[in-house]
């Protein structure tokens, strides 16, 4: 029991870190597209 309450929270961590460099990447994705229009502009 205790294994896997561990690994729950592990898991949880794990996709909390992943959820965020998601949205950093997005983000910066964005930003990216924005540069871009406005150089091709």
């Amino acid at each position: 029991m205790k294994v896997a309450r561990l690994a729950k929270q592990k898991g949880l961590l794990a996709g909390g870190i992943y959820a965020k460099l998601n949205k950093i990447q997005v983000k910066s994705t964005i930003l990216l597209g924005k540069l871009w229009g406005s150089l091709e502009m």
